[in-house]
This record gives structure tokens, sequence and C-alpha cells, in this order.
């Protein structure tokens, strides 16, 4: 658990809702169970959304949302919801479909902004102020048809596929550092299925997802027993909501506030600490300068060969224009015999006070790697020996 939390607080934090999630309080789902009874389908306690496939909701689709969205309005928000919804997350995905999740996650210092279809790419999509929630097989409140959930078992077998393509951005979002906590998520009734989920966890670190509430039906699946033999899916039997509120108690976070920084979308390491960049400050500063922001430090994944002849490829292309920092990492960028005296007259001028506001200027033929050698100067990348690596 101490894992978990330490990559909470020092990463992109983000947290997955399955369709079970309504079930945490109480053994029923009472929003699926209304719709049910509304659009009988013969099941009097149904266990997965597949029982609104043999309902009449799909007989009458643009009444049946409307419905829902009001049965909705009238449901209360689960107390565990309200507590996993009172931390600072960078982003939510959920399998699930009701208006709920929205509410409970809405607040006066908190935007949410959701995403039903592929349309739409967030700018800053790890904004904790505006926070991006996910639906992976659509949204009660989305205006555009390919949005809206499935009611019928071909818009179903549709859906899969777009709810793949907005799943498979976790790993690119939680990056290296950050931590995704999955609740609610029944590996045997939800549509995200592990199937789905098996590529999705298995493309980040040991130890960065973390599921909740777990039961014995997880271990089951051979394909989530995998993920969990090998450290990439840790089990904890409490709820997310029992470990917040445990790690709220002791000081280690806070719920229901809003932290000082939390508009603050930008981050740099000053003397190995994270220190946040105001908005008109970065503002001012990126319109005239790079700026190494804590996203540039991650770790670097393995490579293949055809991977690493594709990237030094693109390193040669961008270099020129905008430093593609993970190339500098991997040792694509070769020195320059002007490189040392250059780097020397630099921090000369560093240290002396009187010299600090001077302006050092680098010219010469075009192609010579004078941008490269900025590049390399203000890099802190220690290249390591295994970046070179077949793995």
């Amino acid at each position: 658990m101490e894992d978990f939390i330490t990559r909470l607080t020092s990463g992109p934090s983000f947290l997955f809702l399955g369709q079970d999630y309504l079930r945490l309080e109480t053994s029923e789902d009472l929003f699926l169970s209304q719709v049910i009874r509304k659009y009988n389908s013969g099941e009097s306690h149904p266990r997965n959304y597949n029982t609104i496939f043999a309902s009449q909701v799909s007989n009458h689709t643009e009444e049946a949302i409307s419905w829902m969205l009001t049965r909705c309005m009238h449901l209360p928000v689960p107390q565990p919801l309200e507590i996993i919804a009172g931390y600072t997350w960078s982003g939510v995905f959920t399998s699930a479909f009701d208006d709920l999740i929205d509410r409970a996650f809405r607040s006066e210092w908190r935007e949410i902004q959701t995403i039903s279809d592929d349309t739409y790419r967030p700018s800053e999509p790890r904004n904790r102020s505006r926070l991006h929630i996910w639906h992976l097989f659509g949204a009660l409140t989305a205006t555009e048809p390919s949005g809206r959930p499935p009611l019928r078992q071909e818009e179903f077998w549709q859906r899969q596929g777009m709810a793949t393509m907005l799943a498979n951005r976790l790993p690119e979002l939680v990056t290296p550092l950050g931590v995704l906590a999955f609740e609610g998520y029944s590996s045997q009734h939800d549509w995200f299925s592990p199937q789905e989920l098996f590529p999705v966890v298995n493309a980040l670190m040991i130890g960065q997802a973390h599921l909740f509430s777990a039961t014995g039906e997880v271990e089951k699946d051979q394909r989530l027993r995998y993920l969990i033999d090998n450290g990439k899916l840790v089990l904890h039997k409490e709820s997310l909501a029992q470990c917040l509120l445990h790690f709220a108690e002791v000081g280690r976070i806070k719920l229901g506030e809003q932290p000082e920084d939390i508009g603050f979308a930008h981050q740099v390491r000053i003397r190995n600490k994270r220190q946040s960049i105001p908005a008109r400050l970065w503002n001012e500063i990126s319109s005239t300068a790079h700026v190494l922001v804590e996203s540039t430090f991650l770790p670097l994944p393995p490579q293949s060969k055809d991977k690493r002849y594709a990237d030094f490829r693109h390193f040669l292309f961008e270099s020129s224009y905008c430093p593609p920092w993970e190339g500098y990492a991997r040792g694509f960028a070769f020195k320059r015999d002007f490189e040392l005296p250059f780097r020397q007259e630099i921090y000369a001028r560093l240290r002396s006070a009187e010299s600090r506001r001077t302006i050092v200027l680098l010219h010469g033929q075009t192609g010579t790697g004078k941008t490269v050698a900025l590049g390399r100067l203000a890099s802190p990348f220690k290249v390591l020996p295994d970046c070179f690596s077949d793995s």
C-alpha cells in the first residue's frame, strides 16, 4: 500500500471505475434495476448491463435516454464514490454510462469535461482542475450519436472498438511515474472485459496498477492472473474509499478541498524538488523558451531495434525545430568539438554574478549542430548503457 500512496502523490493519478461501482455501498445497482423494471426484460435482479439488450429499451431509444438521465438526477451518489471523488485525480476512465459519476466529481474547484468518443483530444488531459472523464461505452449526456451508450447487442459490439481505442491512451497518460486505481471492476460482468484490460495494464510498469475491493473472481481469469503474478496488477481486498480515508487521517493526502497548486498544470524540478509554475508565468516563458517540465524526466521504456531506428530518424528531423528530449536521453545526440569550451563558458558566466545577465551568442554554418549542442547543454540526462539494448 505504501507504493500506491507514493505513486498517487508523486505522479499522475488516474481512476478506472467499473460498472459495479454502484454496488460499492449495497449489493444492488439501483440504476440498472430501475431501468430493467421500467423496460421489463424478465430479470428481477439484473447482475450485469447485458440485460438491457433483452429489454424494450432499444425500441424507445430517445425516450429511454431521457428517462435514464432523469433517474440519475434522483439517485443518491454512493458514499464511497463521494469519498473517492474528494481526491484530486488527474483523470477518470469508466465503463459505466450513467451521469452519477460526473455529478460526484463536479465541485466548486473542479470542472468536468466528459469524453465519450475519439473526436475530442484534450490539450491538458491530466489537468486536475478541469477533470476529464472518459466514458468508454458512451454517456447519457452525449450530444452526438457516436457518443451515446449502446442499447442493442450489435451497438455494443460496434462500441467495443471505440472503448479499446480510448482505454489505450491510459499508459501514455499515467506515464511511468503515475498510478492507475481500479474500483468497482468485475472481471466476469464488466463490459470492459479482461481481454481488453490486459494490454492496457501490461503496458504499465510493475506496481502501477492497483485493483481495490478485489474478490476471488479476479484471480480465476488467466489474463489477470498473469498480470498479478508479474507484479503488473496489485490486489487490495479493502475498498479504495477506505484506503483514501486512512491516508487522509494520517495526513498523507487531503480529501474534499482544493490543493494550493491545483491550477498549475506545469511543474519543474529545482534542486530535486518539484515546483509548480503559475499559468501566467508559464505563458510568458513558453512563448520564447523551451521549459524542461517534470514530464521530461520520465523513465524510458525499453526499445526494439526498429523502434530505436525510427526514433533516431525522428530526432534528426525534429531536433532543429523543437528539442525531442527523449532522444537526448537515449544518446542520439553526439558531441561536437566546440561543445566543451562552450559549456565551460556558460558555466563560468552562471557562477559569476556580474556576467550572469550577459548574452552568449553561438553562431556558425547551417548543419554544424548548434541547436543540438544547445539541447545537450540544457539536457539533464545521463545516457544509460542499456538504452541501446535489443530488449
